[in-house]
């Protein structure tokens, strides 16, 4: 190999200039076909460069002959013996001169995979130069026969491609719209191949793309819903659905198991003036603790089999114990009426058999007294079960022969749509509702309420109790 250090002085002495040849056929011509050959026979004449749309060559005169080489796409002899020297073709060592500082970075490039200099550097600037051999340290890649696979998921599928270098993670990672390779770095991690599809999970609350797409398959928005679901063996939002709208219930009424919650639900959901046998109720009851012990046996098959007991726990073995249950219930009487082994959805004519909910989720700084003043208040006046829904978590110590709950876990519109228009009951709230069997009346700011209009309620109650007595009497008059 030519010495650079001792040739380039040489080179840079002699003056390169463009000359006219009147005719190459006037003189004897000798082509060298090797750089070092070349300046070994270089006099201290001058070099010359001709080019034309025939030829492009480097040539010295010495003895009345001409000596030359192809000048191979290189401007200067110098550029020729440095290029020659660093290993370049004249393409390669003009982009080196053009855009790179040092021998070690053109390296990089030249490894990279890049051939725009221009979106190699744009690629370093998001962290990719190097890209290839962190997926490869990592065992993110996977080999197989020589190559590197990326095996990741997108819309649900397992998706794989090759990856050679850089320049593959960078065109990968654009084509699926990460922003820098450290974003695509902790997304692939977790099996995400779509930047789109990881911003969306990481909003969700997920970090794992088998658990985001399994969920979303599912039915599920969010990881909470999903993972409390999945610890308790749901596998189905609209199931999960079904278990939080019981475990409302429960927490509403302090019902000990979900299958009294679905007992509720199922009387909520019928109108007044609607009956069901104790025998029918039973059934309906045995059908859905069949449904759900069906639905473990099969997610068991599909997905793993657990000994974890049913979430649906259950209450009514035998009839007897739900004949007993919709006799002596307080909860059923706010539902309606149990006689003869028959459940009748009615309106009450016992004030003692209503609900009063204190809707207090607009006010703070909630003071116990304050709130038992108004206990105290419609007490007096005759109604003594009490359902008092509130933001933060309060004890409220009140002697009562009735219900009393106070609940702060559920939204209060989840429950007005329970319960409005689906039981025996009355509402003290700042908010505007419409009902058309439930009793609204309108607090103040400070929580007052017009005391006649709840006695109004009573009498109106107690109205209806006289009118069903003078009918059972003229029946059994007339019998």
């Amino acid at each position: 190999m030519v010495n650079i250090k001792n040739v380039v002085l040489k080179i840079k002495s002699l003056k390169l200039e463009n000359i006219e040849v009147p005719n190459f056929d006037e003189y004897e011509m000798f082509k060298i076909n090797n750089i070092e050959t070349f300046l070994s026979i270089l006099p201290n004449n001058k070099v010359f460069k001709y080019k034309d749309k025939f030829m492009d060559i480097f040539f010295t005169l010495k003895d009345g002959k001409i000596f030359y080489i192809d000048a191979n796409g290189f401007k200067t002899l110098y550029d020729y013996i440095e290029a020659k020297n660093l290993g370049f073709d004249a393409e390669e060592y003009y982009i080196f001169k053009k855009y790179f500082n040092d021998l070690e970075e053109y390296k990089k490039f030249k490894n990279s995979g890049f051939s725009d200099v221009k979106e190699y550097f744009k690629a370093k600037k998001l962290g990719f130069i190097g890209s290839y051999r962190k997926l490869v340290e990592e065992k993110i890649l996977e080999p197989f026969d020589g190559l590197y696979i990326l095996h990741y998921l997108f819309k649900g599928y397992r998706e794989s491609t090759i990856i050679n270098n850089d320049c593959d993670v960078y065109k990968f990672c654009i084509k699926n719209n990460f922003k820098d390779f450290n974003t695509f770095l902790e997304a692939i991690k977790n099996g995400f191949g779509n930047y789109d599809e990881y911003i969306d999970a990481l909003k969700r609350g997920f970090t794992n793309a088998y658990d985001y797409n399994d969920a979303l398959f599912l039915g599920f928005e969010c990881a909470k819903d999903y993972y409390i679901a999945k610890e308790l063996g749901i596998h189905s939002y609209k199931e999960y659905e079904e278990y939080k709208e019981l475990k409302y219930l429960c927490e509403i009424f302090k019902l000990e198991t979900f299958e009294e919650g679905y007992l509720i639900k199922y009387l909520l959901s019928l109108n007044f003036g609607d009956k069901i046998s104790l025998d029918s109720l039973y059934n309906h009851l045995e059908e859905k603790r069949n449904i759900i012990s069906l639905k473990k046996k099969v997610n068991n098959n599909l997905f793993f089999n657990t000994t974890r007991p049913l979430w649906y726990s259950t209450k009514f073995y035998s009839k007897e114990v739900l004949d007993k249950y919709l006799e002596y219930s307080l909860v059923i009487k706010f539902l309606g009426i149990y006689e003869d082994k028959i459940f009748y959805k009615v309106l009450t004519n016992n004030p003692k058999n209503m609900l009063v909910l204190l809707d207090l989720t607009d006010f703070e700084n909630l003071e116990n007294k304050k709130i038992i003043s108004i206990l105290e208040n419609i007490k007096e006046i005759g109604f003594e079960n009490f359902l008092i829904i509130v933001n933060e978590s309060i004890d409220i110590d009140f002697n009562l022969e009735g219900f009393l709950n106070v609940i702060s876990s559920i939204p209060i519109r989840k429950v007005f749509s329970l319960l409005i228009d689906n039981l025996n009951l009355i509402i003290l709230t700042n908010k505007n509702i419409d009902a058309k069997y439930t009793y609204i009346i309108k607090l103040s700011e400070n929580m007052d309420f017009e005391k006649s209009i709840l006695k109004e309620i009573y009498n109106e109650i107690s109205v209806r109790r006289i009118e069903n007595l003078k009918k059972m009497i003229n029946y059994e008059k007339s019998s």
